[in-house]
């Protein structure tokens, strides 16, 4: 039997979406603050930012953390909500972890307590998926703790998408233009298999699975390569620390002859169980390993107790 080892990372690869300007509509979005700041205008970081399909982004505007902030949304008529689609953190990804980005967020439903996200630090998209929230006029979000920024205590959110059927797809996601540089830069830079990432000081990193068994199976490779940027270059860098721990299971599964599935994907669907990076052993005995990733290197997931209002 061929042992297969599977890499899930937060990417959501979805069908179906029904966004905000779609076909809801909706009336208001209100920030209980927003940051301003002198040389940007005062809507540069707005609560609108959240519906804009952009890596523009809405950050709170008080001191410290932003515990206790929040942001609602009032719909035209009440609508039934079957998923939740969120961007952590600012949009901006050079700035991604040198921002604050939420890691619990609470939910009210029309002004009542509905439930608690846990929120993966990880810029990619995650849907909340097969909600049953009915009759909704008002959805509100309030930030409960975060994860720190290395440089700021501003604490960010790029996007919030809403769903009315079970099938879920997101709106054409504008990136930004350092991100869609680097990524041009890149040899056959495919989106399906390849995932960018920045460190926490901002400079961006691939994650390349190479070596393929054959043509047919196009979810399975040998290998995973890892790249730098620099100076407008791409360069192998295998030997970088930053993916030493992942690196090293990579390595135990070609020693043992493991086929390598590397899939890009959500990793969970329990709030209460989020992490960015999931390596999966099938053979000869069904092993997991997690992975949280935080601008510095590839760690251990340690699982949380699930949040408690």
């Amino acid at each position: 039997m061929i042992g297969k080892v599977f890499l899930f990372i937060n990417l959501c690869l979805f069908s179906m979406c029904i966004y905000a300007e779609g076909k809801i509509q909706i009336n208001n979005v209100n920030a209980s603050s927003t940051l301003v700041e002198k040389e940007k205008g005062a809507g540069f970081y707005g609560s609108k930012n959240l519906i804009d399909n952009s890596y523009k982004s809405w950050v709170e505007g008080v001191e410290g953390d932003g515990i206790g902030e929040s942001i609602s949304f009032e719909f035209e008529s009440p609508i039934d909500i079957k998923g939740i689609g969120i961007r952590n953190g600012y949009g901006d990804l050079r700035l991604y972890f040198a921002n604050n980005r939420v890691k619990h967020l609470e939910v009210y439903i029309n002004d009542a307590f509905k439930t608690c996200f846990r929120l993966a630090d990880t810029y990619d998209s995650y849907i909340y998926s097969f909600l049953r929230y009915d009759n909704v006029k008002k959805i509100s979000f309030t930030i409960k703790d975060v994860y720190k920024g290395t440089k700021y205590h501003d604490t960010c959110l790029n996007e919030i998408y809403f769903y009315t059927d079970f099938d879920y797809d997101e709106p054409e996601y504008k990136e930004d233009d350092y991100t869609k540089k680097v990524k041009n830069a890149f040899p056959k830079y495919s989106e399906q298999f390849d995932k960018l990432l920045y460190s926490a000081d901002g400079n961006p990193y691939i994650l390349h699975p190479i070596d393929p068994p054959n043509e047919n199976d196009i979810w399975c490779f040998n290998d995973m390569e890892f790249y730098s940027y620099k100076n407008g270059v791409w360069n192998l860098n295998n030997s970088n620390p930053m993916f030493s721990l992942l690196r090293k299971d990579i390595e135990y599964a070609k020693s043992n002859k493991y086929e390598i599935v590397f899939s890009f994907g959500q990793a969970s669907g329990y709030s209460e169980n989020m992490y960015g990076y999931v390596l999966k052993v099938t053979a000869p005995s069904y092993t997991v390993y997690e992975y949280d990733f935080d601008g510095y290197a590839f760690k251990t997931h340690d699982e949380e107790r699930k949040y408690e209002r």
